[in-house]
């Protein structure tokens, strides 16, 4: 210990701290009572001491003027009483003086892939997040929306209870250090125009609860009062995380160290590394606590994403990042980096701070870089709340990027990236997802086994690149809600597999549109859709549980192989549509409360295999039909192959098909239904089938005793010898039943030719016939099945060559819709389908291109509402209109929950209440892409303008609007400026003005905060 003007301080490695005046850090031995220990016999006439927020077997002694401190401290430890005694030392703040205004641009958000990270999440005021650092300005603007109710803690009064911090614009500059290291971590972006965005700020909601634990004396840090803060936020205020941009060179009786180990496993402490500085302190070893491994020691990195280097190009020399502990060989370095030059961050108001106005652009030092890596934490827990500190900790250095030139010690694990550490949580532990999840094109998200995604608003998962869901069967996934979500959504060119995962409580359990993953193993259930199918070629749903949804598995022009499901009590168990042609092997489509399977507008499903390139010979199907409420089958339109003897072979079969409520089979409409070799529970079933007298159904053959069949749950029978077999020489080529049969003949032997022959006949002898509309869905069949005909081109020149009807023409149209549709030409299929529309009314392509229509407008409200509208009018019953009506119902009462939290329901209410003052209210959905509504409320009559800004000041787009009514209003956005061009992803600022006209001419001026997220 040296003194020097009436001051103590102690020596470390050439270095001094200074040491309190009064404060001394005793620690007792062997749990000996403090108060048999007596102090007046040391001299020591006036005292205090406590233990306060102290870890065990730690006091701190305070004296008065009258004595020196080193001297007191000599006698206690000659006492022989003490284990260890040594006065409180102070530290330092590792930022630099600021020399210059340069720029406030948020490089350092961008760097960190911010904007992409805040699509996961923003901040969760669940989670509490300490600031240790000298006061702050928490009335400013961009803070006020996080802080805790007091504030925080001021543990300079050593006597408890700590009173409450507050510091107005006034105060001197000292304290501008917390409330830079507080905006980083914590400015919001929703409540004002002209600030910041904080990294945890929170955007529909509030970020982070931030505290801040004052523990200067009265401006330099003190080690005893850290110790407090850290033992305080472990036992009283539940801080989750704490953010120290100090440090120290030296802990007395390492009660600094005690104090983190004591806390290490219920809070992530994350501290700056320190800073060397020319001619103060010049070694690259780390300061204390940053030395310590049970925190996170974060140094800091400039634009170029090179560590801070004293004789650098900067234009801030003199300083640089800390990175080792000076010893040789090194066994401690620095953790991670963050940017840690020229941050933009929060100010105290007015002139008392480091800038002049209410902002610094150019805060920096470790002191910067540390609160970049506290907020990262935050979120990490506000994604999953039960992850400990050293998972956290996991996850920040295992997703950071390290580049090339970061291998040395001297950058630890390499810089953070906040999106990857969000993905990385979700990943790998798991966590609640509170606004929609988008995997980006080019990119592949992996969840492991064992993850539980849990969903609120409604969010979904839309993916335009990869998502694997794998689990294992001992180690399931889980998505789910605790009231509905939105579901999985595969977009156009996106991939990804599904295996081993539970998807529950969505309005769409997994939804493909052109796309899909295949699904094995999986349990889909308590959905509205469970799997939502469309546009999509082969795929595998296999081994898969689908239960309780209102529809288990909807196909839409789809054709994917369902093999060894359990598909039961749901309302409808599979629905096929326009086109789809599913294959179907050892099913249980059981317990259904209407249709096990219905089938609809040209599908036709296979139950079993004939002869095709991909399945090659002939396979049994034993699915199981059974103890569904209406109808095992019902077929609209259809062709459905359930089983046939052709060429001495019996081509599937082999499914029992008994105990439904109504009819086994119920076909209407032109359908056709072959359905040779299976299981009726009875030798002649004709009374448990329906068909219209436009329909076949041939039930012929009928087993005699229960293959068994369905899913892995069930027993799998054994095939059964050929009774007999189709005869194609007995055909009367008169008959279009009789040519239709014969061309489903040669179909199912694989003899495509001569079964396209025999269609072309068909629609030349008969071209004003259903048969002549519906052979065309045939053919398509054929082509998607065999891939030997380029179906397009075949409607486009073959067809006109025939003596076709605009029955075949329109059936060409249609074909030509669904082709495009999976083809992902969805412009291209709407433009054809609004001439069908114009070309075709009042007929059945009219209806499938209205419902085409209605499914591409899925997020475009007017649109959807109108296609729905002329479904209802002209095909009331007709089952496109009821699946229509099933979509939007289901759609509406999703909205209903969505409207609570959506500014778009003011407007509902605002003939039920009375406006009393001029407001901004927001924009939903914030973040938003690619459109957003703005509301406000006026209380009279008003000419009112809206301006949207970008960061920069320049106009982007404009709204007037005269004479507008008092009540709640909104202006929809639709992302593009005032040419028409879409904006880049960013920060908008929008400034909504109003002007009275009940004479007084008042005016009303607020702004807000957008952001679009690409």
């Amino acid at each position: 210990y040296i003194k020097e003007n009436e001051i103590w301080y102690k020596k470390v490695n050439n270095y001094k701290q200074k040491v309190s005046k009064y404060e001394i850090i005793i620690k007792i031995k062997n749990n000996q009572p403090i108060d048999q220990f007596f102090f007046k016999d040391i001299g020591l006439s006036k005292y205090t001491i406590n233990n306060e927020y102290l870890p065990k077997n730690y006091y701190v002694l305070n004296i008065n003027d009258n004595n020196d401190i080193i001297d007191i401290s000599d006698k206690l430890i000659k006492s022989g009483y003490f284990q260890s005694v040594e006065p409180n030392l102070y530290g330092v703040y590792l930022s630099t003086p600021p020399n210059d205004q340069l720029y406030g641009n948020q490089w350092n958000l961008n760097k960190i892939e911010m904007e992409k990270a805040w699509m996961m999440t923003s901040g969760n005021n669940s989670v509490k997040i300490a600031v240790t650092d000298n006061g702050a300005d928490y009335d400013h603007p961009d803070i006020i929306n996080n802080k805790t109710t007091n504030n925080g803690y001021n543990f300079f009064n050593s006597s408890a209870p700590y009173d409450p911090i507050y510091y107005s614009p006034n105060t001197q500059i000292q304290v501008a250090h917390g409330t830079n290291c507080a905006g980083i971590i914590s400015a919001s972006i929703n409540n004002n125009a002209t600030g910041l965005a904080g990294i945890a700020g929170g955007w529909t909601n509030q970020g982070l609860e931030l505290y801040h634990y004052f523990v200067a004396d009265p401006y330099e840090p003190s080690i005893l009062h850290l110790v407090r803060a850290i033992e305080r936020a472990r036992t009283v205020d539940d801080i989750k995380v704490i953010s120290i941009s100090l440090g120290f060179f030296s802990d007395p009786n390492d009660i600094l160290l005690q104090a983190i180990r004591s806390a290490k496993d219920d809070i992530v402490m994350v501290v700056a590394s320190g800073n060397y500085v020319k001619g103060l302190y010049e070694s690259t070893a780390m300061l204390i606590p940053a030395i310590y491994s049970e925190v996170i020691a974060v140094g800091a990195t400039t634009e170029n994403d090179i560590r801070k280097k004293w004789d650098d190009s900067t234009d801030e020399p003199n300083w640089g990042s800390c990175y080792d502990d000076g010893g040789e060989p090194t066994l401690r370095n620095v953790d991670v980096m963050a940017p840690g030059i020229h941050i933009p961050t929060t100010d105290i108001r007015g002139q008392q701070g480091y800038s002049t106005g209410d902002y610094n652009l150019i805060f920096h030092g470790t002191s910067a870089a540390a609160p970049h890596v506290a907020a990262l934490a935050g979120l990490i827990l506000s994604l999953n709340m039960n992850l400990n500190p050293q998972q956290v900790a996991t996850t920040i250095k295992n997703s950071c990027d390290n580049l090339s030139h970061m291998n040395s010690l001297e950058y630890g694990n390499g810089r953070i990236n906040a999106y990857k550490a969000l993905k990385y949580t979700l990943e790998h532990y798991g966590g609640t997802v509170t606004q929609n999840l988008t995997i980006p094109a080019g990119e592949t998200w992996s969840l492991e086994p064992g993850v539980i995604l849990t969903f609120t608003n409604d969010a979904k998962i839309i993916v335009n690149g990869t998502l694997n869901i794998v689990g294992t069967a001992s180690n399931t996934i889980t998505l789910t809600s605790s009231t509905n979500w939105g579901g999985i959504e595969f977009k156009s060119g996106s991939s990804g597999n599904i295996s081993h995962t539970t998807v529950e409580n969505a309005t769409f359990g997994i939804y493909g549109d052109g796309v899909m993953p295949n699904i094995y193993d999986c349990e889909i259930k308590n959905n509205s859709y469970g799997i939502f199918v469309k546009n999509v070629g082969i795929k595998n749903i296999q081994t898969t549980l689908v239960e309780n949804n209102y529809i288990g598995i909807y196909c839409y022009n789809a054709d994917p192989l369902i093999e060894d499901c359990k598909i039961s009590n749901n309302s409808y168990g599979i629905s096929l549509i326009n086109y789809s042609s599913p294959v179907f092997y050892y099913n249980s489509i059981k317990s259904n409360t209407y249709n096990g399977i219905g089938t609809y507008s040209d599908s036709h499903p296979y139950f079993g295999e004939t002869h095709t390139p991909y399945q090659g010979n002939p396979k049994p199907g034993y699915n199981r039909l059974t103890n569904n409420g209406t109808y095992g089958l019902y077929s609209n339109n259809c062709s459905v192959f359930m089983g046939m003897d052709i060429a001495s072979q019996t081509m599937g079969g082999y499914n029992s098909i008994f105990s439904n409520g109504s009819y086994e089979i119920y076909a209407t409409n032109s359908s056709t239904v072959d359905a040779y070799h299976n299981y009726w529970n009875t030798s002649y079933p004709l009374s448990d089938i329906y068909k219209s007298s436009n329909s076949i159904v041939n039930w012929y053959i009928p087993l005699p005793s229960d293959p068994g069949g369905g899913s892995s749950l069930g027993k799998q029978g054994n095939t059964n010898s050929v009774i007999n077999e189709y005869d194609p020489n007995n055909i009367d080529r008169d008959n279009p039943e009789e040519l239709k049969r014969l061309a489903l003949y040669y179909k199912y032997i694989g003899d495509y030719e001569e079964s396209i022959k025999i269609f072309e006949e068909i629609m030349d002898k008969f071209p004003e016939s259903d048969y002549a509309y519906n052979l065309v869905g045939e053919i398509y069949d054929i082509s998607k099945r065999y891939q030997k005909l380029e179906i397009e081109s075949y409607c486009d020149n073959k067809l006109v060559s025939l003596k076709t009807s605009d029955k075949v023409k329109q059936a060409s149209n249609d074909v030509k819709i669904a082709v495009l549709l999976r083809d992902g030409k969805i412009k291209e299929a709407e433009d054809l389908s609004k001439d069908v529309i114009k070309k075709y009314p009042n007929t059945k392509s009219e209806k499938k291109a209205l419902f085409t229509l209605y499914l591409i407008s899925k997020e475009e409200e007017t649109k959807k509402t109108d296609y729905l509208s002329q479904l209802k009018e002209k095909y009331p019953n007709e089952p496109e209109t009821l699946q229509a009506m099933e979509i939007t119902e289901i759609e509406v009462e999703k909205t209903k929950i969505n409207e609570l939290n959506n500014s778009n329901h003011l407007e509902k209410e605002a003939t039920e209440k009375v406006i009393h003052k001029y407001e901004l209210l927001g924009n939903y959905p914030n973040p938003f892409n690619p459109s957003t509504t703005i509301s406000y409320s006026i209380p009279a009559a008003s000419n009112i303008s809206l301006t949207i800004y970008d960061m920069m000041g320049r106009r982007i787009e404009s709204f007037e609007k005269n004479g507008l009514a008092a009540g709640i209003h909104s202006e929809f956005w639709d992302g593009r400026n005032e040419n028409g061009e879409l904006v880049s992803s960013g920060i908008y600022i929008y400034k909504f003005r109003a002007i009275s006209q009940d004479g007084d001419a008042k005016v009303f001026e607020k702004s807000n905060k957008l952001m679009l997220l690409k």
